[in-house]
């Protein structure tokens, strides 16, 4: 069904209402609702089903019981009239917003809600008046003027004489006399010891971006994933490294279990991965999804030589799952001893 828009009109009840209302006198509870129905753009002509709920608020959903349905009603150039009956238990003296649903006659699906409440006028409320039941308290009167002032009243006796008030304040103390001339200035003191020699400072920094190793994948043992930086240390230098690496999933049900942790690596032969800390584990995406993972680390304990670090990781049991990456981001930092 194309977008709808609503306008509304709500007429007086027609039903066998007593042309002199008495306390003893029945009154209809139904009133005539016609309105306006555009589908996309356009006046409907057709069958609908239409549905009315009212509420007490214009946007809070607080629904008001009952609910209306009727259905089959047939709308001509946009134009239709329903006769809709709550009931007279939810008219009670508050306001009252009425919200509209359509659907095609033909359907039984759910219906549309047409946007905005219209609040109801005061013809529905014709049912508070004339079921007899008594209308709000109206707003309180004007308050009167104000009483003429009542008469003074005697004048009490004289109370006793006061204490003897206290002695005056001493005078002022005199001005202070001149200062004396300064002395002289002592001998300068010992100079103190050095103090301890400060860390060095940056000795280097280090970028690099790229897919990595094995194409920029996941594979079931552990490896680089993503780019990895080669950087030479002096004896004692430290590195501080940060890592990102964007990997993803086409596959049903998405990739998971997959682990990440901070890597270094010596470039003599035959060298070991080591990880440091304890990484991240059990990570997953979604099915067509990707995510960027992230990863730092300062390497302290690393002798004099030349390695390459980076992030590494792996998925034991589902690597052929991470088969959407891209590239990683690696930078690195070399402060001295």
């Amino acid at each position: 069904m194309n977008v709808r828009s609503f306008s509304f009109l709500i007429l007086l009840a027609t039903l066998s209402a007593p042309a002199v209302a008495s306390p003893l006198d029945a009154v209809a509870t139904a009133f005539t609702y016609q309105g306006r129905l555009t589908d996309a753009g356009l006046p409907a002509t057709g069958i609908y089903d239409l549905r009315f709920q009212l509420f007490e608020s214009p946007s809070i959903p607080s629904t008001l019981l009952p609910m209306v349905t009727i259905e089959d009603v047939p709308v001509e150039d946009g134009v239709f009239n329903v006769r809709i009956d709550f009931g007279a238990t939810p008219f009670v003296g508050d306001a009252r917003w009425l919200q509209v649903g359509v659907r095609d006659g033909t359907s039984t699906g759910s219906f549309e809600v047409l946007a905005g409440r219209q609040e109801l006028t005061a013809t529905p409320y014709a049912l508070y008046a004339l079921n007899g039941n008594p209308g709000p308290q109206g707003p309180a009167g004007p308050q009167g003027p104000v009483g003429p002032q009542g008469s003074q009243g005697e004048v009490g006796p004289q109370g006793l004489q006061g204490a003897t008030g206290a002695t005056g304040a001493t005078g002022a103390t005199g001005a202070t006399g001149a200062t004396g001339a300064t002395g002289a200035t002592g001998a300068p003191g010992a100079v103190g010891p050095v103090g301890p020699q400060g860390p060095s400072g940056v000795v280097n920094t280090y970028a690099i971006s790229g897919l990595g190793a094995n194409g920029g994948g996941v594979i079931a043992t552990a490896d680089f994933i993503g780019p990895a930086i080669q950087v030479t240390l002096a004896a004692g230098e430290r590195i501080s490294m940060t890592a990102h690496k964007s990997l993803g999933s086409t596959a049903v049900g998405g990739a998971d279990a997959l682990q990440l942790f901070a890597c270094a690596q010596s470039t003599a032969p035959g060298s070991p991965i080591v990880s440091k800390g304890g990484g991240m584990v059990n990570l997953r995406v979604p099915q067509n999804t990707r995510q960027v993972f992230g990863i730092s680390w300062i390497f302290t304990d690393l002798t004099a030589g030349t390695y390459k670090v980076g992030m590494c990781g792996t998925s034991i049991t589902n690597a052929g799952s991470w088969n959407s990456n891209d590239y990683g981001y690696v930078t690195a930092t070399v402060f001295g001893a």
